[in-house]
Formats: structure tokens, C-alpha cells, sequence
């Protein structure tokens, strides 16, 4: 491992947290999914979100007159599920291409490509080697709600670390995947945006300007020269993980700290408490 003198963190120290959804299904346009799309809106609603992505399977799903939100800001997308599984997300219209050249033609469309849940069914969906091969994409889904009720495994924080052990400089993203209502709530994005607005979330969730949870909620993360500084609201579990998935150091309270020594190519954190986990994004070597 190279020694590096700097680190960089994709955390701005302004604006305000918003939490959100990258992946839903309503029943008109996806067969797997229970939910009418105007019951889904309103139930993101009630659990006081900010904003939704309906990403239906390969079915750009837009809003009727009769639905729409009070509230909830609603970024298009759609779930590409021509090959292997992925959000395309804020993009303009629906992509039918192969795999590589439909990320190619998202991030043409200013979009954001996930690549979901890879520990999904016995063989994983997606498997590290196949995730390098592809180009273009800005993260994967670490977490996803609904596979543990169906066979495989919601967490995919392993298959991350294996790609950031590669050189792949990549975000994890977490959501729900709701097919069913009670899905809802199991995952979602912290967002730190200036505005309420979909074009400053966007612009956050593509350069890493979130995290992702279960529940936990962040107060403050920096990186103050190479010190990581974070702030949790209830006492938490800390652990600060490197490459490999190394647990560097781990920490009980409501703030912890790690000066990066300068062997990590990365240094990502992750921490538990009653409310559940979250998972900030890799802060990088340079």
C-alpha cells in the first residue's frame, strides 16, 4: 500500500440533511410489487420523507395528474433489468441497451447509475469481478431491505470493501427496494443538500455528499486535516474500517475520531446503535 499525505472527503460542511429512497416499485408497472403507485407516494409520506425514486423494472413510471405529493419530491428513474439489476437514476427517458453502454448513456442523460444488490439469490448477482469490468458507475447498493426476506443477503458492505481494496472509487448507497408496504423504512440516503430541491440531491448523491442507514442518524462527519470527526445523536457502536475490510479502531460514544496514519488507501465508518446502522463514504488517499 502506497503511503499518502492527504486524504479527500466528499463531505461539504454546509447545508442541511434530507433522507430519501432510490428504489421503489409500485404494482401498475412492476408484477413483483403489492403497492399501487398513489398508496406508495403517500406512504413515503406519512414516514416523512423528502424525496422518492419509483424505479420500476425497465418502465419509466411518471406521476398522474390524480397523484401528486403534498410534500415528497419525486426523482425519475427506473430499475434496468435487461441484464444485471441496476437504478438508473434522474435520467430522461428509458435505456434499452446493453449493460455498459446503458451506464454510458445514463451518465450521457446526467444520471446516476447503482448497481444493486449484489448478495441478492445464492450465487450473488453481481460479482466483484463482474462490478470491475463495467465502467461508468457511481456506487453500489450496500444495503438492501428487501433481500432479506427472499434469499441472499441485505448487506453488501463486504463486496464494497473488496471493490475499494481494488482501486474502484465508489459510494454506497442503501434502500429500502420496496415491493411490499411494509418494506418501507427498512433503508434509506441521508442527503446534505443546499436547497430542497431534486438538482441539489442529485448533485450530492453523485459526488458522495451522503450516507446511507437503517436508522442511525449522523450530527456532523468532517475530515479535519486527516482527523475523521463524527457525530452520531444517540451512543454508538463506531468501527473505522480499511482496506480488506480491516477494522482500524473501533469507539463507544457519541463522537469518535481516527487520525489516518497514511497506509489506508481508504478509511470508511460504519456504526450501530438502537435506532440501527449507518455507513459514511470512503474517504480517499490521494
Amino acid at each position: 500500500m502506497a503511503a499518502h499525505l492527504k486524504y479527500a472527503t466528499s463531505y461539504r460542511s454546509s447545508g442541511n440533511w434530507y433522507k430519501g429512497n432510490l428504489n421503489s416499485h409500485c404494482s401498475e408497472h412492476s408484477n413483483c410489487s403489492t403497492i399501487p403507485l398513489k398508496k406508495l407516494i403517500s406512504a413515503y409520506e406519512e414516514k416523512v420523507y423528502d424525496f422518492l425514486s419509483v424505479t420500476d423494472h425497465d418502465h419509466y413510471t411518471l406521476l398522474t395528474e390524480d397523484i401528486q405529493p403534498q410534500n415528497l419530491l419525486i426523482i425519475p428513474g427506473f430499475e434496468y433489468s435487461q441484464q444485471k439489476h441496476m437504478q438508473l437514476i434522474g435520467v430522461k427517458d428509458i435505456i434499452r441497451l446493453d449493460q455498459q453502454l446503458a451506464i454510458l448513456q445514463a451518465n450521457d442523460q446526467d444520471g446516476i447509475i447503482i448497481l444493486d444488490h449484489p448478495n441478492w439469490e445464492e450465487s450473488p448477482h453481481w460479482t466483484v469481478e463482474q462490478m470491475l469490468e463495467l465502467k461508468g458507475y457511481h456506487g453500489i447498493e450496500i444495503f438492501d431491505g428487501a433481500v432479506d426476506r427472499m434469499i441472499g443477503r441485505s448487506n453488501a458492505t463486504d463486496v464494497w470493501d473488496a471493490l475499494l481494496t481494488q482501486g474502484r472509487h465508489c459510494w454506497g448507497y442503501a434502500t429500502d427496494n420496496s415491493h411490499y408496504l411494509f418494506d418501507i423504512g427498512r433503508a434509506w440516503v441521508m442527503v446534505r443538500a443546499e436547497k430542497r430541491e431534486p438538482a441539489h440531491f442529485l448533485e450530492s448523491l453523485k459526488n458522495g455528499n451522503f450516507y446511507s442507514s437503517t436508522g442511525a442518524e449522523l450530527k456532523e462527519i468532517q475530515l479535519i486535516e486527516n482527523k475523521i470527526h463524527i457525530e452520531t445523536e444517540k451512543e454508538t457502536a463506531f468501527r473505522f474500517i480499511g482496506p480488506k475490510s480491516k477494522i482500524i479502531k473501533t469507539y463507544l460514544g457519541q463522537l469518535a475520531e481516527y487520525w489516518i496514519e497514511g497506509w489506508e488507501d481508504y478509511v470508511r465508518v460504519e456504526g450501530y446503535n438502537k435506532s440501527g446502522w449507518f455507513w459514511t463514504q470512503p474517504f480517499y488517499g490521494l
